[in-house]
């Protein structure tokens, strides 16, 4: 089968999307034989940043010459962006053939997209590492963390960059429930990194039964900082990241990947790290910039597509749209899936927005345009509803040109996924 015929077909075998548990990945797992062959490795969890935080990592580690493997999901554009090699993607061929290893390997197990595409990353990474191609690799948890499909690998370092009220069908309606979940990435003999969000009582939990745990704002953080460039500190190292100009991603995130790079090159290299060495690192982290974050995609109109999609990443966007395009006109594309606290976004975004371009998404999981258009009448909004959402961008694009306005795509990844054609991926 071609790649598309693979991603066709497994996108139908399970009879559920999303089945928590790591039972029947565990067991294809180890039928792979991959324990003893894989490469060094850190995972990402948390409700926000994980993508952003993992490309700074990448970023830093790269900088200084290590041969980095990426596991990310979703994907924006094509599936192949899941699975990267020193920064490129890898290529349909070398995707059908992990597959083709891990359906061989299931048997009669049945496995969701998902999982048995998380396995297929891995065996790719395996057969990198086995050829000497690969030095470590970093890897984003797709949904919650103690039974994401991810969560196999037992990895080196693990952090949770923040916690936030999502998926809660999943993960539980509280923030100590979801802080929970996403710690079950973190393991008693491994050292674990925790953002700016992560809920005291969990973090005392964790400490008094014997995790190791570096803790943002105590063990590493910010010492100084200026309007945009800041001093990052962990233990008696002071560098500077500079982020002016070139990355609009949270302070948070790019100390955690800072404290992350520092933590994986020491154990690398067996020793302190030199001066040369955590600039380096520092400048290629500042420089991070990740496709549908905050991501301009045009200047007349000015269009920015941004993944926001729950209460905590859509204060982040209101708060960039405050300082850097306050009193603009925005029409905002938008539309979010069904288990997504729209009202909270909403209430957010909408002093920013002054007309919304709502279209549905695809599959069960999506919200009804209907459902959207009542959320927005709560606060007055004024709404245009489009059967598909290319149309809506396409009329909103319109609207910006004609009217010197900004275009705002948000609300999913699958929103802008539907606008694919449109991202420039650089």
């Amino acid at each position: 089968m071609t790649l598309s015929e693979w991603l066709n077909d497994l996108e139908q075998r399970h009879p559920t999307e999303i089945d928590l548990g790591l039972e029947r990945v565990r067991l294809v797992f180890d039928r792979l034989q991959l324990t003893d062959s894989m490469p060094y490795c850190i995972v990402v969890g948390g409700t926000n940043g994980k993508g952003s935080t993992l490309k700074a990592i990448e970023n830093g580690l790269s900088s200084v010459g290590l041969r980095i493997g990426t596991y990310t999901s979703p994907h924006l554009y094509r599936f192949n962006e899941r699975i990267c090699l020193q920064g490129k993607e890898v290529g349909d061929q070398t995707l059908v053939d992990a597959f083709d290893v891990v359906e061989r390997a299931r048997g009669d197990i049945s496995l969701t997209y998902f999982e048995f595409t998380t396995l297929a990353a891995f065996v790719v990474f395996s057969n990198a590492f086995r050829a000497g191609e690969l030095d470590a690799i970093i890897c984003e948890v797709g949904l919650g963390g103690r039974l994401d499909a991810v969560n196999v690998l037992d990895g080196d370092l693990s952090l949770v960059t923040s916690i936030g009220l999502d998926h809660q069908d999943w993960l539980g309606n509280t923030i100590e429930e979801i802080a929970r979940e996403k710690a079950g990435i973190f393991r008693p003999s491994k050292l674990g990194l925790v953002g700016e969000t992560f809920p005291n009582s969990i973090l005392n939990e964790l400490i008094a039964v014997g995790y190791s745990l570096s803790i943002y704002g105590e063990d590493f953080g910010i010492t100084h900082k200026g309007d945009c460039r800041f001093e990052f500190f962990t233990g008696s190292k002071l560098v500077l990241l500079d982020p002016c100009q070139q990355s609009s991603l949270p302070k948070n995130n790019l100390c955690l990947a800072m404290q992350a790079c520092i933590i994986a090159l020491e154990a690398k290299e067996g020793g302190e790290l030199t001066p040369k060495t955590l600039d380096r690192c520092a400048k290629a982290i500042s420089k991070t910039q990740v496709p549908g974050r905050l991501q301009q995609v045009s200047e007349e109109p000015v269009i920015i597509f941004d993944v926001a999609h729950n209460e905590a990443a859509a204060q982040f966007l209101a708060d960039y749209l405050s300082n850097k395009h306050l009193g603009r006109k925005v029409r905002a594309v938008f539309s979010c899936l069904k288990d997504k606290d729209i009202r909270a976004i909403v209430r957010i975004m909408s002093p920013f927005i002054s007309e919304w371009f709502i279209a549905p998404l695809k599959g069960s999981r999506a919200m009804s345009v209907e459902a959207i258009e009542n959320e927005l009448s709560f606060v007055g909004a004024q709404v245009r509803s489009f059967d598909d959402l290319s149309d809506a961008f396409a009329a909103a694009s319109d609207v910006g040109c004609s009217q010197d306005a900004m275009v705002l795509a948000f609300g999913s990844f699958y929103v802008l996924e539907s606008l694919g054609e449109r991202i420039l991926v650089e």
